[in-house]
């Protein structure tokens, strides 16, 4: 099985998506995309010294876990330019390199 981490953001569980709940969900979910939860990260403000997205990037994850594309800030564009990406709800996995939709976002680039 593949190194990934799960990446949860303490300010998106709410009382029926605790944190145990969507613990769960990612841990259930991952074997089936041949991936190994090595390491959680449990991003909280209240932490003096909390991981960023970029520090659990360069620890080099075959994928990043994530309950929801909030939990990443919207910011999956980060992710996959490094490894692949699997959301639980709505459920999505998208490979290192993905450059078109993403539950609705284009990954497109824009012309501004």
């Amino acid at each position: 099985m593949s190194y990934a981490i799960l990446y949860l953001n303490a300010q998106r569980f709410t009382d029926e998506e605790n944190r145990t709940l969507q613990e769960l969900r990612c841990g259930a979910l991952a074997p089936a995309f041949g991936l190994d939860l090595g390491r959680s990260v449990i991003v909280d403000e209240r932490d003096e010294h909390p991981w960023t997205l970029q520090e659990a990037l360069r620890t080099g994850p075959a994928a990043i876990v994530t309950y929801s594309l909030a939990h990443i800030d919207y910011r999956p564009q980060e992710i996959l330019t490094t490894c692949n990406l699997l959301v639980v709800k709505p459920q999505g996995w998208y490979h290192k390199g993905h450059t078109g939709f993403i539950a609705g976002m284009s990954m497109a680039p824009t012309s501004d």
